[in-house]
């Protein structure tokens, strides 16, 4: 197989061989671990990617659209067309929530509808507290019908935070599915594990979701979008009546979770033939970043350009911080 020279920084952990990339890259490449790499993967966490330079692969899981200044390629939520530069590629089809996703292509096969009626009626799990208000805002209004079952450190209610998200949603008619703040293409595991579950996902968050908007992956009939009423209360008084009414909530949950079938198998061809040409060209072709080098450097020595995290700044402006910094003017670059 071709060999790879790879390193990975700026990642939210160092476990090189446990990363989801790594191990499907194995599959096809042999993936040599270098500090002199002919390819850097990286993500959010940190800016170690300005010391390298090779060609750069980035991933991203949060609400960060990818800046192609410094980046060669990019994967992440946002609903781009960028040549081979780009795949949406979201978070929620590595590894660690590939569970989810298979429950959740046969969540609408079920027999025992009366075990499924019978359950509590709805579930809450959340740790960080840093996102939009109407997350919590929603929480009380929900209280007001019936028990919301917290499970996560924020706003727990049931005694101690839960060790199994998928298995504790499954004892809930409902789960308050919302991301932590609504952009364009951000629909995070928080919808899949819901469908998983076999629940019926209150959502907030992904605009394009709204009847079915970009890539229409996620089936909008599947789940209550509350970006669909005019007002939370509107969408309240909706789930109350979906709560009360058996068939109208057996209508929802028999609904398919998806519009594609064989998702992930789609999704990792998509996913192969993305690397596949980048590892095939001459790689002066594949180079396509247009900062050279120095221009690079110059942001990593002059720290008051990038005050990392850079990404909770991207997260707060929902704006690409790094266009933003080349607009400052540095008589340098």
């Amino acid at each position: 197989m071709m060999p790879i020279k790879i390193k990975i920084v700026d990642w939210w952990n160092n476990d090189f061989y446990n990363n989801y990339f790594i191990q499907f890259l194995s599959k096809r490449y042999t993936i040599i671990q270098s500090d002199t790499p002919d390819f850097l993967l990286c993500s959010v966490f940190g800016n170690q990617h300005l010391q390298f330079d090779c060609i750069k692969i980035f991933f991203t899981g949060e609400a960060i659209t990818p800046d192609f200044n410094f980046y060669d390629y990019a994967l992440g939520f946002d609903h781009l067309k960028f040549g081979d530069r780009y795949l949406r590629f979201p978070l929620f089809f590595i590894k660690q929530y590939q569970k989810a996703l298979k429950l959740a292509q046969n969540k609408h096969l079920f027999q025992d509808t009366k075990k499924l009626l019978q359950r509590g009626f709805c579930s809450f799990v959340v740790s960080n507290a840093n996102a939009d208000s109407i997350r919590e805002e929603f929480f009380h209004l929900l209280s007001e019908i019936d028990f919301v079952a917290s499970g996560g450190r924020y706003k727990n209610n049931i005694g101690e935070p839960i060790s199994d998200k998928l298995k504790f949603l499954q004892s809930y008619k409902f789960n308050i599915a919302f991301e932590n703040s609504s952009y364009h293409g951000y629909c995070t595991e928080k919808l899949i594990e819901a469908l998983g579950a076999q629940t019926v996902p209150i959502y907030w968050g992904d605009p394009m979701l709204k009847e079915g908007g970009g890539d229409t992956i996620i089936n909008p009939k599947s789940f209550i979008n509350i970006q669909n009423f005019r007002t939370p209360n509107q969408a309240v008084s909706f789930i109350k009546e979906v709560h009360r009414n058996d068939d109208l909530y057996l209508h929802i949950l028999k609904e398919k979770a998806f519009l594609t079938e064989n998702l992930i198998e789609h999704y990792e061809n998509k996913l192969e033939k993305f690397f596949e040409n980048i590892f095939s060209q001459n790689y002066k072709d594949a180079k396509r970043a247009v900062l050279t080098q120095r221009q690079k450097s110059l942001f990593h020595t002059h720290k008051s350009y990038i005050p990392p995290p850079h990404f909770k700044i991207f997260k707060k402006n929902k704006t690409n911080y790094f266009s933003s910094i080349l607009k400052i003017g540095n008589p340098n670059l």
